[in-house]
């Protein structure tokens, strides 16, 4: 049963004056500066202008490179676009949805082509040595650097493009996975890299969570969309791709009229949190009225309705499945629907340490769901409190403040840019910034 909770509704940022609507600190009108925490604001000058100025925040990448754990689309040196459409297949055994693929190649799209600091590191029996390394950096001419005011020495990150996703698939064909297969060189790069400077994508957080290798490569940092599984917060959360039929032109959508109030969506099957998403579509419709629910699309729909129904609403659930991460997060900013995040710990939510997410979505845990403990009536009274909630936030302005921040934030959910204002410029930053916590 359903407990909402008011106060956790109320984004934080948001305060209202006496006409009802939203005071903001307004810098630039459309300006990343909006949704970053004040850590990190000093990066909105390179997101609004897609550029990568900063050395600290964007640092030379070192990509290493063995045929035995690379991922295959680096060794076919396949176009992004044949990406997209492309599957993993082995027929007698899996078939590895594209999606699921999207974070890791999207990486390696974005080092192959679009960072201008990415470097490569051939690991064919080569010794990754300081030596070496630093070789490498000179042939790119990045030493000047050091002499450029505010920047830090140059200490470049390690990207090992190890395709996580499919290693079920290459225990099946070779025996063994590709981490395992790259933790020799990720051994010998710690010895001389600088803290928590390697890094490879896990991009879901059902692949291989008990992997003994984890818990040696202390000084590696995961990208990650999820700590459902395994994993320490220290590590990086990434959103989770969608299709680019979703979010490949905002402009599609950007003038949908919106006719939904609140959109809950997805497959009601999940192995961590079961009936929530059943949960949600029962609770409505039992305590709201006919007008109301007519306001309201809680349910599992066509796969083909969901990209209409993003746009078309003011507010979506994002709600987990098997785990807390979910595409549904993705596809409804992209719509230029204002999310409400449902998880266990908001520090899950992708980019939680450099987006501020009361800018533009609001927040619910799990447990105010899945662990009600209120009585029928007080349920009722949640229910139907939030209801108007929900409708007096789009009545004075709120909701439009919150849709705005969308607009902005989308940016860094959507795989399908590759300048720094993009998923892969935001993974960078929040690298930065957790080294900077951890210092």
């Amino acid at each position: 049963m359903l407990a909402l909770s008011k106060n956790k509704l109320q984004p934080t940022i948001l305060k209202a004056n006496g006409n009802g609507r939203s005071n903001f600190v307004d810098p630039a009108i459309y300006s990343t500066f909006r949704v970053l925490k004040s850590e990190v604001a000093h990066a909105a000058k390179d997101f609004d202008d897609d550029t990568f100025v900063s050395f600290n925040f964007f640092p030379p990448i070192g990509v290493v490179h063995n045929s035995a754990y690379d991922c295959p689309y680096i060794i076919n040196e396949t176009d992004w676009d044949s990406l997209l459409s492309a599957q993993l297949e082995d027929s007698d055994r899996v078939t590895v949805k594209k999606v699921e693929l999207l974070q890791e190649v999207g990486f390696i799209e974005f080092f192959r082509h679009h960072y201008p600091r990415s470097f490569e590191l051939q690991d064919n029996d080569e010794e990754l040595s300081s030596e070496y390394i630093a070789d490498v950096i000179k042939s790119m001419q990045l030493s000047e650097t050091n002499n450029i005011p505010g920047t830090e020495e140059v200490k470049p990150r390690f990207y090992f493009p190890i395709c996580s996703v499919i290693q079920d698939y290459d225990k099946h064909r070779f025996g063994s996975d590709r981490l395992t297969l790259a933790s020799s060189a990720i051994l010998r790069l710690q010895k001389v890299a600088y803290k928590k400077r390697i890094f490879y994508i896990e991009a879901h957080p059902l692949t291989s969570p008990g992997h003994p290798l984890k818990e040696v490569l202390h000084n590696a940092m995961t990208l990650r969309i999820d700590q459902t599984v395994s994993g320490s917060y220290n590590d990086v959360m990434i959103p989770i791709s969608s299709t680019p039929n979703v979010c490949g032109h905002y402009e599609h959508y950007q003038n949908s009229t919106k006719t939904v109030l609140l959109l809950g969506s997805g497959n009601p099957r999940s192995l961590r949190y079961p009936k929530l998403r059943d949960n949600l579509r029962i609770i409505f419709s039992k305590y709201l009225n006919e007008t109301e629910q007519q306001d309201i699309k809680i349910g599992q729909r066509p796969y083909h309705d969901y990209e209409v129904l993003f746009s078309q609403s003011n507010f979506c659930f994002v709600t987990p499945g098997d785990t807390t991460a979910t595409m549904q997060a993705t596809r409804a900013m992209c719509g230029g629907c204002v999310p409400i995040f449902i998880a266990d710990d908001f520090r899950q939510l992708p980019f939680a340490n450099i987006l501020d997410y009361s800018t533009f979505s609001l927040r619910l845990h799990t447990i105010d769901i899945v662990h009600n403990i209120e009585s029928e009536a007080g349920q009722k009274k949640t229910v139907i409190e939030f209801y108007h909630q929900l409708k007096e936030m789009v009545a004075n302005g709120t909701y439009d403040e919150l849709k705005h921040n969308v607009e902005i934030a989308r940016d860094f959910f959507n795989y399908h840019r590759f300048g720094s204002r993009s998923p892969y410029g935001a993974a960078l930053v929040s690298m930065y910034q957790t080294n900077v916590a951890e210092s």
